[in-house]
């Protein structure tokens, strides 16, 4: 090898793995301070930029790009927490209609490369009402408030 590949080779390795972002959804902080509710390999969190009331994202505690390379028992754990979802919409917002939106790589406009399946409780809003926005982010406070009260209804369901 000449010293122009081995000087590329080296900065692509240096800038690659120290200048690159971390998973918004590995980051401990974000997951602890938006949790609601946790189960053996799901988190369901509160977002912190909602497009609806209520707007919550369940997102497999392992890094896991896409939904088809999650293991038979993360798929089981979310057929079994889809219900408990619907069953807080029903009592903390009385509606047990929602959106359960999903998409897998840039192309299909995942922005995020980890997993996460967005769940949106739907009253009478109309699809443009809920995707031809830009969602405004939670203050502090805000987001705190509707913690603990999705925490709550999640612990009096279960």
């Amino acid at each position: 090898m000449n010293y122009l590949t081995i000087f590329v080779v080296a900065f692509l390795l240096f800038t690659t793995s120290t200048h690159a972002k971390p998973c918004v959804f590995c980051t401990q902080n974000i997951v602890q301070e938006q949790s609601v509710f946790e189960g053996r390999y799901f988190y369901v969190l509160l977002d912190h930029e909602p497009r609806v009331p209520g707007h919550l994202l369940v997102i497999p505690k392992r890094h896991v790009a896409k939904a088809h390379d999650l293991s038979q028992n993360e798929w089981s754990e979310l057929s079994d927490l889809l219900p408990k979802i619907v069953a807080v919409f029903c009592e903390f917002l009385e509606t047990e209609d929602y959106i359960l939106l999903e998409k897998n790589g840039q192309q299909a406009f995942q922005q995020i490369p980890h997993v996460h399946f967005h769940l949106f409780p739907v009253h009478k809003e109309s699809w443009s009402e809920i995707f031809d926005i830009v969602p405004a982010k939670l203050n502090r406070e805000d987001l705190a408030y509707q913690i603990l009260v999705f925490r709550n209804y999640f612990i009096s369901n279960n």
